[in-house]
């Protein structure tokens, strides 16, 4: 099962992917390049992951939701340095009701209660870091930042942690590599969003095995 949810999130992926350029503009009057076969590839196998990462349960909708909304996101941030709005905020709402679905079928309100929680600290942690260095943080990362703290927030506080330092760490290995190949200075601007959008997949990914490890020690 776990294989054909795979298939298909990717297959979800690839779409979303070739039509970044039409969603862009549609739902944020924002021009992205016409690169449809990087776009497709790059969204499959984000999707995909994530569907290999989740699996066939409930809570799969408010992924892939974040996966497809993610890749769209991560396109214009590295094209203009932005995170509109019109795609993060209604997936407060979205992420929202879809985790109320597992919230119902299973009786998780505690789950549901803590990914808000969750929600609320990422939130506040972004915001502390964007008002010590504006220069490297925006509000457009500290409102996906409650978003992805939503996502992560009903699977755990372990998915929580891990995502946000995987974030800064992938990011600051992807700055000093672009330094070290000169593609980018000391002062440069890096979009961060994409690096908090892979360090949520990471955490999906790997905080199981993690948390496994670090029990049996």
């Amino acid at each position: 099962m776990r294989i054909a949810v795979t298939i298909v999130s990717a297959l979800l992926g690839a779409l979303v992917g070739y039509y970044t350029p039409e969603l862009a503009q549609k739902s944020c009057a924002v021009t992205v390049k016409n690169r449809r076969t990087l776009y497709l590839v790059v969204a499959g196998i984000a999707v995909g992951l994530t569907g290999w990462g989740v699996g066939a349960r409930w809570t799969l909708i408010a992924w892939l939701w974040l996966a497809c909304v993610g890749a769209v996101l991560s396109i214009i941030d590295v094209e203009h340095h932005r995170l509109p709005d019109r795609l993060t905020l209604p997936s407060y709402l979205v992420v929202g009701i879809a985790l109320l679905i597992p919230a119902l079928a299973y009786g998780q309100w505690g789950f549901y209660l803590r990914a808000w929680f969750a929600a609320l600290a990422m939130f506040i942690a972004y915001f502390l870091l964007a008002l010590i260095n504006p220069a490297g943080m925006g509000m457009g990362d500290v409102k996906l930042a409650g978003v992805l703290g939503l996502a992560l927030g009903y699977l755990g506080w372990p998915f929580v942690f891990i995502g946000f330092f995987a974030a800064f760490f992938i990011g600051a290995l992807a700055g000093i590599s672009l330094m070290i190949f000169g593609k980018a200075g000391r002062k440069s601007q890096i979009p961060f969003g994409p690096f908090m959008f892979i360090g949520a997949l990471v955490s999906l990914l790997f905080t199981p095995a993690v948390m496994t490890f670090y029990t049996s020690v």
